[in-house]
């Protein structure tokens, strides 16, 4: 089973009723996990009662954000993505574990739970659509596309992680 289709069987059993959105870029390492850990930070609801920002809380909507790639090969998620990640102050968490995240390829299941699947870029999109043309009204991309970071330094990850946060925000609030 790939990892992808045992993140959605562990989301089925927990409860059910889960929403999924899929990010999509290449090699599924910098991108679309950075992608997916922004969208799964906005829509954690707060644990704790006592402390929590109730509009937040309010506002959470239940879905959770996977990522893949279209030519990925079991690679973990870049160093600078986490590094990114983490001074924009989005924590890994068991709810939202970009640390431990390895690469995966979309497949069809995946596809087919998803409500929504979002390409990086938009020949992320068209590639999906021409991989999947049965399930082209669910395939968008990012307002902008979003270049590549892979291989660039700290700063070349922070700015890609601010355009995707961006974008992602735009997203969220469209759902």
């Amino acid at each position: 089973m790939a990892v992808l289709e045992r993140e959605l069987e562990k989301a089925t059993v927990k409860g059910g009723g889960e929403r999924f959105v899929c990010f999509v870029c290449t090699g599924n390492t910098c991108r679309s996990p950075m992608a997916a850990a922004v969208f799964n930070n906005m829509s954690l609801a707060p644990e704790v009662c006592t402390m929590c920002d109730m509009e937040k809380l309010l506002n959470a909507k239940n879905i959770k954000a996977l990522s893949a790639g279209l030519a990925a090969f079991g690679e973990p998620i870049s160093e600078n993505a986490v590094k990114a990640l983490e001074e924009a102050g989005i924590p890994s968490t068991p709810k939202n574990d970009y640390k431990g995240h390895i690469s995966c390829g979309i497949e069809l299941d995946v596809m087919q739970k998803c409500e929504l699947v979002v390409g990086i870029s938009s020949s992320h999109a068209v590639r999906l659509m021409a991989m999947f043309p049965q399930f082209a009204s669910k395939i968008t991309c990012m307002p902008e596309d979003i270049p590549d970071p892979w291989g660039g330094s700290l700063e070349d990850y922070k700015e890609c992680l601010a355009k995707i946060s961006e974008g992602v925000g735009k997203i969220y609030e469209s759902l």
